[in-house]
C-alpha cells in the first residue's frame, strides 16, 4: 500500500467544507453572541480544520490539540442554552467525520480517527461541564425563587409586597416588574388600571387598561420587552404584572404568588380595619385611639411639637335613647360622627371611644387651635336635622405641656375638662391644662 502523505491540494475541499460547517454553527448562536463579532466563529472553525489536515500531513497531533483547546475554550465563554449547545455539538461531530479525505493510507486514516476521537472526547467533556453549570444555575435560581415567593407570602400590605418584588427580582433572572391593579369604572370592572409604588407617598399612575403602558410609567427612551401575565386569586382577576425578563417560567410562578399575596394582604387589611373601626359610625375605635395617641405623645415630646385632644359626649343622650329607642339613638351617634369629620385635616384622628363619647386627636395643634375646632363642632351639631329633638354636646380639651406626661394623663385631663363643661351647664367647651385644678 502507498504511504504517500496527503498533499496540500487535499486540503482544498476540506477548507470549503470547513467554511460550510462554520456557517452552520454560526447559525445556531444567539444573535448577540460575541463569537459572531468579526467572524470569530468562522475563524475558529477554519483554524480547527486547517490544524486537522496539517496534523495529518505531519503525522503530529499537537497543532490540532492546540486548535481544539482554543475552540473549546471559546465555547466555554458562550452563554447559550443547552438546546443551542447540543445543536453545535451535533454539527461539529457530523462535520468532522464527513470532511473529505482523498487518501486511503491506513496510517493517515488511523491518525484521523484519533483526531476525531479527541474532538468527541473534548466536546463531551465540555457538554458535561456545561450541563453541570446549567443545572447549578437552575437549582440556584429555583432556590432564590423559593425565597422570593416566601417573602412575598409574608407581605402584610401592598407596598411591602411591591418592595420585595423590586428588591429580589434580579436574583431569579428578571430585570423589572410593574404591577397594575384593576379599578372599576361604571359597569366595567377592569376599565382602569392602577400602578402602585413601593412608596405610599409617591403619586399613583391611573390609566385606561387598554392604554398600557401609559406615558410616564417607563422612561421614554427605554426599549421595552415585556411579558404581561394576569394576577389571579381563584376566579378573581386582580390585575396584571409586566415582567422584563426572558425566563417565562419564573415569571409565571411570580405572577401566581403576587396575586395570592396581594389578595391576602387586602383581606388582612380589611380585618385590621374592622378591628380598629367602630362599625356604627365608621370612626376609629378606642383601640386605635389609644395606639395613635401613644405614638403621637412620644413623637410630639421628642421633637417638641404641640398636641391637643378633644373629648365630647352628647348631652342628655341616655334620656333620648330611652324615649325614642336605640335605632333613633344610633342615628344621633352617626350624625355626631359626621360633624366630627367636617373640615377635619388628614392628620387628625376622630374616634368613638365608648357609648356616646367621642374623641379627636389633633397633632401639631395647641389649646387655642383645639378651641377653634370645638367651635366648628358646636355649630355643626346645632345645624343637625332629622332628629327627634335638638341636641347639644359638651366638650373637654387638653394640650400637651412642656413637661413629660403620659397618654393616660392627657386623657384624664380632657375627661376632667369634659365633666367641668357638663357641671357648668352643658353645651360648652372647657379647657384643662397640666397643673390646673378641674
Amino acid at each position: 500500500a502507498s504511504t504517500r502523505p496527503p498533499s496540500s491540494a487535499d486540503a482544498v475541499p476540506a477548507r470549503t467544507a470547513a467554511q460550510q460547517l462554520a456557517n452552520e454553527m454560526v447559525a445556531t448562536l444567539p444573535a448577540d453572541s460575541h463569537l459572531l463579532e468579526a467572524g470569530r466563529m468562522e475563524a475558529l472553525c477554519n483554524d480547527l480544520v486547517e490544524a486537522f489536515y496539517a496534523g495529518l500531513q505531519e503525522y503530529d497531533a499537537h497543532r490540532f490539540q492546540d486548535a481544539l483547546i482554543e475552540f473549546i475554550q471559546a465555547l466555554e465563554m458562550v452563554d447559550i442554552d443547552v438546546d443551542h449547545f447540543q445543536d453545535m455539538i451535533s454539527l461539529l461531530r457530523g462535520g468532522m467525520t464527513t470532511l473529505p479525505l482523498e487518501w486511503k493510507q491506513a496510517r493517515t486514516r488511523g491518525l484521523a480517527e484519533d483526531f476525531l476521537h479527541m474532538t468527541r472526547v473534548a466536546i463531551s467533556e465540555r457538554a458535561q461541564r456545561r450541563d453541570g453549570r446549567h443545572q447549578f444555575r437552575q437549582e440556584t435560581r429555583a432556590h432564590q425563587l423559593g425565597i422570593l415567593t416566601s417573602r412575598l407570602s409574608a407581605g402584610m400590605d401592598q407596598q411591602s409586597i411591591i418592595r420585595v418584588l423590586e428588591e429580589d427580582l434580579t436574583h431569579v433572572g428578571v430585570r423589572h416588574a410593574q404591577v397594575a391593579l384593576f379599578e372599576a369604572d361604571g359597569d366595567d370592572p377592569v376599565a382602569l388600571s392602577l400602578a402602585p409604588d413601593r412608596d405610599p407617598e409617591s403619586p399613583l399612575h391611573r390609566f385606561a387598561t387598554r392604554e398600557f403602558p401609559p406615558p410616564g410609567l417607563y422612561p421614554a427612551e427605554e426599549i421595552l420587552s415585556l411579558a404581561l401575565l394576569p394576577l389571579l386569586f381563584q376566579e378573581e382577576a386582580l390585575g396584571y404584572v409586566a415582567f422584563d425578563g426572558s425566563d417565562l417560567g419564573s415569571c409565571a410562578v411570580l405572577a401566581r404568588q403576587v396575586g395570592v399575596a396581594l389578595k391576602a394582604a387586602s383581606l388582612h387589611g380589611q380585618v385590621v380595619e374592622l378591628s380598629l373601626t367602630d362599625p356604627l359610625t365608621g370612626l376609629h375605635n378606642r383601640r386605635y385611639f389609644d395606639l395613635f395617641l401613644h405614638n403621637e405623645v412620644i413623637r410630639s415630646q421628642r421633637f417638641a411639637r404641640t398636641l391637643a385632644i378633644i373629648l365630647l359626649d352628647v348631652d342628655g343622650f341616655k334620656t333620648y335613647n330611652d324615649v325614642y329607642g336605640h335605632p333613633a339613638g344610633d342615628v344621633v351617634l352617626q350624625k355626631i360622627a359626621a360633624c366630627l369629620l367636617e373640615g377635619r385635616r388628614n392628620a387628625d384622628v376622630a374616634a368613638r371611644i365608648g357609648g356616646d363619647e367621642f374623641a379627636i386627636i389633633l397633632p401639631e395643634t395647641d389649646a387655642a387651635g383645639a378651641l377653634h375646632v370645638t367651635k366648628k363642632i358646636h355649630a355643626a351639631v346645632a345645624r343637625l336635622d332629622g332628629l327627634m329633638q335638638p341636641l347639644t354636646v359638651s366638650i373637654g380639651v387638653t394640650a400637651l405641656p412642656v413637661v413629660q406626661v403620659t397618654p393616660e394623663t392627657m386623657v384624664k385631663q380632657a375627661d376632667q375638662a369634659l365633666y367641668k363643661a357638663k357641671r357648668s351647664g352643658r353645651d360648652q367647651t372647657c379647657v384643662l391644662l397640666e397643673g390646673e385644678a378641674p
